[in-house]
């Protein structure tokens, strides 16, 4: 049978024989060797030849030629390799546009184009281009009985699309493509059984399984012996049982997962994922390399899109703009950080001027961006928005984020290592800007956007407030409905405005593009399908009963259209139970505020939405102290120096207390890194809360002041906000500090409930302690001295709080691993937090002030958000449980000491 007789027809007229052969060769195999067994290959009978640039052995366009300008020269390489006049496929391999392709398939280089390992959105995406001229003919894509492509196979059918299987018969075991751990496809003992049946190979089922299932099959074998075999395909037929048999094999099981050593590293996904950011992605043009890399080896992407590989212009937001007024939308919601408002401003005018609408018709909104939240800042802004704008008013203008950046032209602004530096603000004083705006008549209301309810509730009990945020505009949709959010801005007469209630537009910069899709959750579409409308309008309708104000952003004039029929029905109360059912906490929009460089994801870490500033506790002597502090004791091999950009990187990431001492040796290094941050605009001194400590060498009185005065001199700071005795003593000497101004406050650490009641009983006490810093964690919880510490009005502070660094020096090695205990593990896997938060949040949900000590710069970020969540009181009473009065630090060099403090029991 010649297999040239055995062809698919392909969308545009032309025909694809269904069995190929494959000639990627192993990374062994010589050049030269292509050109024998390709040879081969067609004298057996082969004519269909599938190759790729990548190949290095010519075909296919490369992921570092996607850019327009670089297709046809691409194309014309391949045929300049070959001595061809044209191919007869010329396909994408691995998912990018098509337009440039569209231009070599009219310039006659190419009789068909297609894509390669495209999923059914990015097919979706092609297919509705606009100006689409032609479709993909094929996609090809890995496809065997252990990974059979249905779904995706019915979705190409449906379209008229040809699915190519490659890796038909398993892989060569290519250690750069495959991953090596995934068992042998053609060893499966039902493939063997059938193969025994028919008197074939298993690898000969595996292919003809392919043909009657419509999908055209590359052979692929650099061995003479198994490419005569392959020819075979069609000398026998598999049975609806057999073919029963192998659909039962499927086991989503994919073995080229694409450049796991290089892009798994880069993006920490898996290959499926990676497919997602594919849709946005390319590799960086470079040259002659096929997988170009930065000096850290880790690839180079360039930012590309789909369809036009470009942004959407601005011209588009006044075309969207203007249609949505024509359709009935009066409520217009923008940004200055959508760097549109000219346009959209230029669209309301233009439907004012025709007819269409009056100026007090439309409700706009706009938004004040993270680098104008300084008071003196806020009119200037909104004012270059309606300059923009070209409007007398707003109708309601709000805080964006309530993350301050620092002022200036760049939305987000970086240091030179390319970190995002942050700003200092009272948001109270911010909203005092706004109230003024507001008194100005240059907006009609003003409101919030991303505030929690403590963050709210900081604005609602400011002291002479004039006016309350109106709204409070948030993430929500049935995957994350802010219930609790929702009935708390109720009950303070605040309206919850809802973005991304469609779950999201899938925007690189904003989303994370591994969640899944609401609009396919089967609950909504059940319901649409009732009530005959679309999953969007049910998701909108939804936020509409709740008493949600909603805003449904696209630039589809279709769904545009669609959207605005959410006065047309109503949801049943049985309907909205099962959509408040949905909820899952998933949040799409992680507000990472990134921006993107080729190659180059400059992120700015705003994702914690509390501020650990404002969760502060206050002292017995009127300051207060930040109820997460960031601990710089670090274990003698760590040098010095590290203390500078751990220090300084914790600053940025958003710690306001940072713990250290004299004993530690580094408070040079640490005073540096605080200086640095308040010289580039960071933070100012007094946004800084520095503990140091008095050593117990230094611990007589007439050698407190100058031990001080040393720390002072290391730090070159005026002050630090809280001076504490390391070991027990008393603390007279101390209190001299405190009236000379070097000190803010004055503490203890590492004292029992008798030390501290012999200095709180001390005649003529001056100052009592406004802290006892202990070691504290869940199998040592000091629920006594707390309690005896919360009697005197003394704060206590938690150090070891992770339990240890299992440093020889202090730390007995033999104690269990505090964050591997189960009970935490159970805690943190239901929060989709570490242990590590857990235990943190433990100590902050009871009252203590926590240090979290890390020199890792991802435990340093991930600590941070110890705010973002909470635990049940039922989590607080299992962690209680674990108490074992496990002590990490037993200091037992002081175990001869009189005032030894672990003697007692607390």
């Amino acid at each position: 049978m010649d297999p040239k007789g055995q062809r698919a027809k392909l969308n545009d007229g032309h025909f694809i024989p269904v069995l190929g052969f494959g000639t990627a060769e192993v990374k062994e195999a010589a050049k030269s060797e292509a050109l024998e067994v390709t040879k081969f290959a067609i004298e057996v009978g082969f004519r269909h030849i599938d190759c790729a640039y990548v190949y290095q052995n010519e075909e296919q366009l490369w992921c570092t030629f996607l850019r327009p300008e670089l297709v046809r020269p691409a194309l014309e390489k391949s045929l300049k390799n070959l001595q061809l006049d044209y191919v007869d496929l010329y396909i994408i391999h691995f998912p990018l546009a098509t337009k440039a392709l569209e231009k070599c398939k009219d310039a006659g280089l190419t009789k068909s184009i297609g894509v390669s390992n495209f999923n059914h959105k990015q097919l979706e995406k092609i297919l509705n281009k606009p100006g689409l001229k032609y479709k993909p003919v094929c996609n090809q894509v890995e496809c065997h009985p252990y990974l059979n492509q249905s779904k995706l196979l019915d979705f190409c059918k449906s379209h008229d699309i040809v699915l190519v299987a490659y890796g038909a018969l398993g892989s060569q075991r290519v250690k750069e493509w495959v991953n090596l751990n995934h068992p042998v496809l053609l060893e499966d003992p039902v493939l063997s059984a059938i193969a025994k049946k028919h008197k074939q190979t298993p690898a000969l089922v595996a292919l003809r399984y392919q043909i009657q299932r419509g999908v055209v099959v590359l052979a692929k074998s650099y061995n003479k012996k198994r490419i005569k075999e392959n020819i075979q395909v069609f000398d026998f037929e598999l049975t609806p049982e057999d073919m029963k048999a192998i659909d039962g094999l499927n086991r989503n099981i994919r073995y080229y997962e694409f450049l796991v050593g290089n892009i798994q590293r880069h993006f920490g996904k898996r290959r499926q994922d990676f497919l997602v950011q594919s849709r946005v992605q390319g590799v960086k043009c470079s040259g002659e390399e096929l997988f170009p890399k930065d000096e850290n080896q880790r690839l180079i992407f360039d930012s590309l899109d789909l369809c036009h590989m470009c942004e959407v212009p601005k011209s588009e937001a006044l075309e969207v703009t203007k249609f949505a007024i024509e359709v009935g939308f009066r409520h217009i919601d923008s940004a200055h950080l959508y760097q549109n408002e000219e346009q959209v401003g230029q669209a309301i005018r233009s439907k004012i001027d025709d007819g269409t609408v009056k100026r007090e018709d439309v409700f706009y909104t706009s938004k004040l961006w993270s680098t104008s939240l300084r008071p003196e800042l806020v009119r200037p802004a909104l004012e270059k928005s309606l300059n923009n704008l070209q409007l007398d008013y707003v109708d309601l203008y709000i805080i964006h984020f309530p993350v301050a950046l620092k002022p200036g032209e760049a939305l987000f602004p970086k240091d030179e290592n390319g970190k995002p530096i942050f700003d200092s603000v009272d948001l109270c004083r911010t909203w005092e800007a706004l109230e003024k705006c507001k008194d100005a008549g240059l907006t009609k209301s003003i409101g919030v956007s991303n505030f929690n309810h403590k963050q709210l509730e900081k604005i609602l009990n400011k002291p002479g407030l004039k006016y309350k945020p109106v709204c409070n505009q948030v993430e929500c949709h049935p995957y994350l409905n802010q219930s609790k959010l929702l009935d708390f801005c109720k009950s303070h007469d605040i309206v919850l405005v809802a973005y991304g209630a469609l779950g999201s537009q899938r925007i690189k910069e904003w989303v994370n593009p591994n969640l899944p899709f609401l609009l396919e959750d089967p609950v909504l579409s059940a319901i649409a399908k009732k009530h005959k409308q679309t999953p969007a309008v049910v998701a909108l309708r939804y936020q509409i009963q709740r008493g949600v104000v909603v805003l449904a952003k696209s630039y589809n004039k279709k769904r545009i259209k669609e959207n605005i029929q959410v006065f047309d029905f109503e949801l049943t109360p049985k309907d909205m139970k099962a959509i408040d059912g949905l909820n899952r906490s998933i949040r799409y929009n992680e507000l990472l505020l990134q921006k993107r460089k080729i190659g180059v994801c400059l992120v700015i870490e705003a994702k914690q939405t509390m501020d650990p500033k404002s969760q502060r506790v206050k002292l017995n002597d009127g300051h207060f102290i930040p109820a997460l502090g960031f601990g710089t004791g670090a274990p003698p091999e760590v040098p010095k120096s590290e203390a500078v950009e751990v220090t300084k990187f914790a600053i940025e990431a958003g710690f306001r207390h940072i713990d250290s001492a004299h004993a530690y040796q580094n408070e040079e290094q640490v005073g540096q890194a605080i200086r640095s941050k308040i010289a580039d605009g960071t933070v100012k001194r007094e946004d800084i809360f520095y503990t140091s400590k008095v050593w117990s060498t230094s611990l007589r009185p007439e050698l407190v002041l100058p031990a001080l005065e040393k720390s002072l001199k290391d730090l070159q700071l005026d002050y630090v906000d809280l001076y504490i005795i390391h070991q027990p003593v008393a603390l007279m000497a101390l209190e001299k500090c405190k009236d000379a101004g070097l000190t803010k406050s004055i503490g203890v650490s590492n004292f029992n409930h008798k030390q501290l009641e012999k200095i709180l009983n001390k005649p003529g006490l001056k100052y009592k302690p406004v802290c006892n810093q202990v070691e504290c964690h869940p199998y040592l919880n000091q629920s006594k001295l707390l309690e005896f510490c919360k009697s005197h009005d003394i704060v206590l502070v938690a150090y070891g709080a992770l339990g240890a660094q299992r440093t020889l020096q202090w730390v007995n090695p033999n104690l269990p691993f505090l964050l591997e205990d189960p009970v935490l593990s159970a805690i943190a896997k239901k929060h989709k937090q570490t242990p590590a938060l857990v235990a943190l949040r433990y100590q902050i949900q009871r009252g203590v002030v926590v240090l979290a000590k890390s020199y890792n710069r991802k435990r340093i970020k991930e600590n941070i958000q110890v705010f973002d969540f909470e635990l049940t009181p039922e989590e607080m009473k299992a962690i209680e449980g674990l108490n074992s009065n496990i002590r990490y630090y037993d200091l037992q060099h002081f175990v001869d000491h009189p005032e030894y403090p672990y003697s007692e029991e607390y």
